[in-house]
């Protein structure tokens, strides 16, 4: 639609990851289909990007892109 990546910056932890009872017990990530999503709200359709990763990881697929991996 136009649009262009661009590369903002990068995500550096300072610390070590920890552990919590609240990320333990109540945070759960459910990965879905976009397609699922699709169905339910067409209209986003127009922003939402038609390719296929070939099952690579699309973090990893965006640095090859920008040079960065």
């Amino acid at each position: 639609m136009g649009g262009q990546k661009v590369f903002i910056g990068t995500l550096k932890l300072q610390g070590s990851l920890k552990t919590s009872h609240f990320g333990d017990v109540n945070l759960f990530i459910r990965h879905q289909n976009m397609e699922d999503d699709l169905k339910i709200a067409p209209q986003w359709k127009p922003y939402t990007a038609r390719y296929s990763l070939h099952g690579k990881c699309p973090y990893q697929t965006s640095l090859q892109e920008l040079g960065l991996y």
